[in-house]
């Protein structure tokens, strides 16, 4: 899988449904906590690569409420910002797959 796949599916709703279920739920897991940490940095990242770039971060934004219509659009937006280069991204990504996907 290519690293913008990687983070792609990494914050894509289907992924990161059980973090965001058990924030709203205010579960407390083990595995969630770690998952939860892991799709909070990951978003944190990214959000730092797309400081100062408005267009990104509503991309970005749009994208956790309806990834199918704005995967093209961020995906474009992470390469532009080189996110697919970014070793500290690409291993969080990784990290919030295994802990989703063990």
């Amino acid at each position: 899988m290519d690293p913008i796949t990687i983070i792609l599916t990494a914050l894509s709703s289907d992924a990161a449904k059980p973090v965001l279920s058990a924030l709203v739920e205010g579960v407390a897991k083990p595995a969630g906590d770690v998952a939860q940490d892991a799709y909070n940095g990951l978003k944190a990242l990214i959000k730092r690569k797309c400081a100062g770039e408005p267009k990104a971060e509503m991309v970005l934004e749009e994208h956790e409420s309806d990834p199918k219509t704005y995967e093209a659009p961020l995906k474009k937006k992470l390469a532009e910002l080189g996110v697919d280069k970014d070793e500290e991204i690409i291993k969080v990504a990784q990290e919030l797959l295994k802990q989703l996907n063990p």
